[in-house]
Parts: structure tokens; C-alpha cells; sequence
């Protein structure tokens, strides 16, 4: 199984403490970039040249503060959406809808998590996940994309990978520990350490699942 696996992180922070795990299991990882575009654009070149199967994608988050007490969980993505990919103000968030353009937002993960990790499920949090291009910068907004989508993670990547791996017909597992609540602007309270300590002992686990069947 990990023989068709890739692993990708937004960034070389969030790749280095697992560099070590990834390389004695011979798992190739790569940078894929933050945000939407970058991420996008990455990943289509390498499912453009590399026949994979499974995409792992691992990063920290924010979490919304209606979900405080979870703070210390590690999270996978059940599903994606595209959430300020719409006409936002500052009490609402509509959604840019043009029938001819079929345009995709909301992306469903739940069938890679239940083929490849049906057994392990029970050591992190599937929930539903919202990817942002501008991350929320106070806790109003934040609030304001909770409560829309119903969402519990934010993060700058995940749809556009989901999307990605959609029309290649790859499989997708998003990982992701907490560093800070979303909208919070205080950086002294982030934990991104801790975050990443999260990170790094939930990718072992999730990866010797996988190997293990």
C-alpha cells in the first residue's frame, strides 16, 4: 500500500519533523506550497508525471473556536469546501453560482478515509473542513465561516488538492493538527510546536495503519 502513496505538506516547516518517518518507510514527500494556486498547480504536475494512487496531504490549522476543547485532536478531512470563493461581506458569505461553468466547491473525502483507514478512524476526528484564500483575521469572521458551512478546520490548501485529485481519480488523506484558533491575531498564544509534535505522531500512526492494512 505505501508503495503508491505520495506525501505532500504546504510548507518545509510543517515537512521537517517528518522527514525522518518518510524516509525509512521510502515514502516520497514533496513541498506542494501554501495556499490554492500553488498548491494546485504543484500538484497536477506531479499526478501529470507520477502514476499515484494515494496523496497524503499534512499540515497544521486553525481551529474555530466552537470547537475549543478539541484543540489537542488531531483532525482528517471528511470533506473540502471552497469557502470565501463567493461574494463576501461582512455579515454573509454568497456563494458565486453560474450554472453553465458547473463551478465544484464542496469536495467529499469520505470514501478515500474508508477504504484506507477504516480501522484507525477511531484515533482522529473526521470533520468538515473549510479552505480559505485570505485566512480569517478575526474571530468575527471566523464565526462567519463556521456557522455557513458547518466547518470545523481551516486551512489554505485542502480543496484544491481535493479538486486535483478528483479528475486524476487519486485518492485523498488530509491530516492536520492545530496551532491556533482561527481568527485569533495574538501569535504568543499560537502552539505551533506543539502542533507539529501533534503532527508528526499522528503521521506515524496513520502511516503504520496504512502499512499494517
Amino acid at each position: 500500500m505505501l508503495k503508491d502513496i505520495a506525501f505532500i505538506c504546504p510548507t518545509e516547516i510543517e515537512l521537517k519533523p517528518l522527514r525522518p518517518i518518510l524516509k525509512k518507510l521510502q515514502i516520497p514527500y514533496y513541498i506542494c506550497g501554501v495556499g490554492q494556486v500553488f498548491s494546485c498547480f504543484f500538484l497536477t504536475k506531479l499526478l501529470s508525471s507520477q502514476p499515484y494512487k494515494v496523496i497524503i496531504l499534512a499540515g497544521i490549522g486553525g481551529l474555530y473556536d466552537k470547537f475549543e476543547k478539541d484543540f489537542d485532536k488531531l483532525f482528517l478531512a471528511k470533506t473540502e469546501i471552497l469557502a470565501d470563493f463567493a461574494r463576501c461581506s461582512t455579515n454573509e458569505i454568497e456563494s458565486i453560482s453560474i450554472p453553465q461553468l458547473n463551478i465544484e466547491r464542496v469536495f467529499h473525502l469520505e470514501k478515500s478515509l474508508n477504504t484506507y483507514l477504516s480501522r484507525s478512524l477511531k484515533y482522529f476526528l473526521p470533520v468538515n473542513m473549510a479552505t480559505v484564500s485570505c485566512s480569517s483575521g478575526d474571530i468575527k469572521r471566523a464565526r462567519l465561516i463556521q456557522k455557513t458551512y458547518n466547518v470545523v478546520v481551516e486551512n489554505m490548501e485542502g480543496a484544491s488538492i481535493a479538486y486535483v485529485c478528483k479528475k486524476f481519480k487519486v485518492g485523498l488523506i488530509e491530516l492536520r493538527s492545530i496551532s491556533n484558533i482561527a481568527g485569533e491575531n495574538n501569535k504568543a498564544l499560537w502552539q505551533v510546536d506543539k502542533a507539529l509534535k501533534r503532527l508528526t505522531e499522528g503521521v506515524e500512526l496513520l502511516l503504520t495503519n496504512l502499512q499494517n492494512g
